[in-house]
């Protein structure tokens, strides 16, 4: 009997309690589906290394090391291993509700590309929220699909996702080694501009394990680097929207002007955490932001007026204010988790 789905784990110094959850929330799947489990080994450290070794061999698990790489080489030599129809990946930190995959065998194989929606479970806050794309078909086109890349979502991620592994191979689709920055994006936009068949699924199978201060650790750290890395995604979507037949003008420029205060928005975020955190090196570091919200773009972009707001701020050197902004939302937060604690 064939293989189903290949599910390829990309691990790097993960905990061997991460990487457990991971794989029995897999292995939970039922329904009749045959599926292999590939870990990819990136480089790790010695002792976690033997660790996986290990529990994949009791687990009848196929595990393969290699030096450190990077993610997207991980993930590309789970697809050269792979031998299942479908491949789907899945992040050592995060987990699958396996009974969402019921719904495979019933009349989708012909498809290139399913799409299910993905669980986001914040445990700073223990929210949780379902991501999902904004159309109502089952069976999309690209074109739609392609509007929904231009916002931060379901299609950003490479997982919660089902690839024909033939239509890879066709097509000579992997990730970007090179790329350090939105190799997720990258991988799906090419999937996509080879035209597949696709299918979308509005049930999730895939839950997303994140806390705020992942993401204020990343910002804090290399704020520089986490601009460029906006400035980057704004540009990748500008080039999609070129691609983006609309049915006037006026629609186009409404999506030009989503992606550019979506860019304000996340990188006015970051340089309030660095004012919270690192008020001398916020102070250092005041042109660079200003002149990165500030930079003009081939076409006259509309800030919304709380955008404007926040650009002001930085440029005019209100710290006090950005610190606000950081400490009222701090407050928000402690009152979401006293209300849902309560519950």
């Amino acid at each position: 009997m064939g293989i189903d789905i290949s599910f390829i784990i990309p691990v790097y110094n993960k905990s061997i309690k991460q990487v457990k959850d991971c794989v029995v929330s897999i292995q939970k799947i039922r329904n009749g589906i045959n599926y292999e489990i590939i870990i990819i080994d990136d480089g790790s450290k010695a002792d976690l290394s033997k660790i996986y070794k290990n529990f994949s061999r009791k687990s009848k698990i196929q595990y393969y090391y290699q030096e450190n790489k990077g993610v997207s080489s991980a993930r590309n030599e789970g697809i050269d291993r792979a031998k299942g129809e479908y491949i789907y990946f899945v992040d050592a930190d995060d987990v699958l509700i396996s009974s969402n995959f019921k719904l495979i065998k019933n009349n989708v194989t012909q498809f290139d590309l399913i799409i299910y929606d993905v669980r986001k479970l914040n445990t700073s806050l223990n929210k949780r929220e379902n991501i999902n794309l904004d159309i109502k078909e089952n069976t999309p086109s690209v074109n739609s699909l392609k509007r929904n890349l231009l916002k931060d979502g379901i299609l950003n991620w490479s997982v919660g996702k089902l690839y024909k592994r033939s239509f890879l191979v066709e097509h000579n689709i992997k990730f970007d080694i090179n790329k350090k920055v939105g190799e997720d994006f990258d991988f799906v936009v090419k999937i996509l501009n080879a035209k597949p068949e696709i299918y979308y699924l509005k049930i999730p199978t895939y839950i997303y394990i994140y806390s705020d201060q992942t993401g204020i650790n990343r910002d804090i750290t290399d704020p520089q680097r986490c601009v460029e890395d906006a400035e980057k995604l704004i540009n990748l979507r500008f080039k999609i929207l070129s691609t983006i037949n609309y049915e006037n003008e006026k629609e186009k420029l409404k999506a030009e002007n989503m992606i550019y205060n979506d860019k304000i928005k996340s990188v006015f975020e970051i340089y309030a955490y660095v004012v919270h955190f690192n008020i001398q090196e916020a102070k250092t570091m005041n042109l660079f932001f200003t002149n990165n919200l500030y930079k003009k773009y081939s076409n006259p972009l509309k800030l919304n007026f709380i955008n404007s707001l926040k650009r002001a701020l930085v440029k005019k050197r209100l710290y006090a204010a950005i610190n606000m902004y950081i400490v009222l939302k701090q407050k928000a937060k402690k009152v979401y988790r006293y209300i849902n604690k309560s519950n």
